[in-house]
């Protein structure tokens, strides 16, 4: 299986099918995984007379022996708070494998909350051998795999801490204020209403249709602040850190907590790409104009909590 990842589920009537996406030595530096894979559709593996699919129940087996990295740290966010810079920053680096938002990871996650078979997918027996295989050691340079969660995950918390009870948890946040601006500029999927199962993040369905459009992404960044606070209340191999301008000085306290060291060669790199837009990385980054935005109190109310919780000491 060297050089292939499973890329997507397909319910075929009682079953659950994987399917398969040759990547061969593409590297992973794509600021999404997502881009990853369409440029690897252009390899002749993944024509369209040879897609690849498989039992999900094979999962286990075709991973088993794969040579491959634990995971260093798992990187939490509540979107537009620096986290695809934070990835990138270390990717800079041929010791760091980054796999930032792997669809193939929430279509596992989120499978309790679709329709069907794929309601029953044991995720907790599945989940490791599909990271085993995203993290395979394919170039012989890579020490340290970095994995970015995208944003609605918090909510699966518990689940990814029972697999992984040792590995760094890192929870990036950003001030409501600018998560809103970026996000009304334009919206991520859990953004927009109907997009993201509200189970995910222990929402209220009815509570939440309610609510009048303005009112829906504060109250889903309230509840990821919340679902940030409690794990820093309880979880202690994770860490709050928030946006900075300057997102080199938040990769060096996620290198710090996550025991990495970065090289001269590394800090020189990251200075270089923290000047370049973290999904576009050809162009210079410049912070739009500012627009008044008006936060709902108990979305302030909860990003004030996590500011004030106790920072770790460098």
């Amino acid at each position: 299986m060297k050089g292939w990842v499973p890329s997507g589920l397909r319910q075929e009537g009682d079953r659950v099918l994987c399917r398969w996406t040759c990547v061969a030595d593409t590297p992973f530096t794509a600021p999404f995984f997502e881009e990853t894979l369409q440029r690897c559709m252009s390899l002749p593996e993944n024509s369209a007379r040879h897609r690849v699919a498989t039992d999900l129940d094979l999962l286990p087996h075709l991973a088993a022996g794969v040579p491959a990295l634990e995971p260093a740290a798992f990187i939490f966010h509540v979107s537009r708070c620096g986290s695809t810079l934070v990835t990138q920053l270390l990717g800079e680096d041929p010791a760091f494998l980054t796999l930032s938002e792997v669809p193939f990871f929430d279509q596992l996650l989120r499978a309790r909350f679709q329709p069907g078979p794929a309601r029953s997918i044991p995720v907790d027996r599945l989940l490791p051998p599909a990271l085993r295989l995203h993290g395979q050691a394919r170039h012989g340079s890579e020490r340290h795999l970095i994995v970015k969660t995208d944003c609605w995950h918090l909510g699966f918390h518990a689940e990814l801490r029972a697999l992984y009870p040792e590995t760094p948890f890192i929870l990036l946040y950003r001030e409501p204020e600018a998560v809103i601006r970026s996000q009304r500029r334009r919206a991520g999927m859990h953004a927009i209403r109907g997009l993201i199962e509200p189970g995910v993040l222990g929402l209220d369905e009815a509570e939440l249709a309610e609510l009048p459009p303005d009112a829906y992404l504060p109250k889903v960044l309230d509840t990821c602040y919340r679902i940030m606070l409690r794990i820093a209340r309880t979880d202690a191999r994770s860490l709050l850190v928030p946006y900075e301008p300057d997102m080199t000085r938040a990769v060096e306290t996620v290198a710090r907590f996550a025991g990495i060291g970065l090289t001269a060669a590394h800090r020189e790199r990251m200075r270089i790409r923290a000047g370049c837009h973290a999904k576009q990385p050809g162009l210079a980054f410049v912070e739009p104009e500012p627009a008044a935005i008006e936060v709902p109190g108990a979305c302030r109310a909860s990003h004030e909590a996590l500011r004030a919780f106790p920072a770790v000491p460098t």
